[in-house]
């Protein structure tokens, strides 16, 4: 079986983050990200071969 160039490789990631739009705003300048916000306390991140989230940071919750 051959191995496709996507093996391998990450898929998707999720960051946790205290400011969404600070984050939007250094990653879009210094990679050209695009995003798509879905509410407040998340945002998709793509680059075209990456892709992921950034969610803001929730209290742990006790219990699980």
């Amino acid at each position: 079986m051959s191995r496709s160039k996507n093996d391998c490789q990450i898929d998707y990631i999720e960051l946790r983050v205290k400011d969404i739009a600070e984050m939007k705003a250094f990653y879009g300048t210094v990679f050209g990200w695009e995003f798509t916000d879905y509410g407040p306390d998340y945002c998709e991140f793509r680059d075209g071969r990456l892709s992921g989230g950034f969610a803001t940071e929730q209290p742990p919750n006790p219990g699980g």
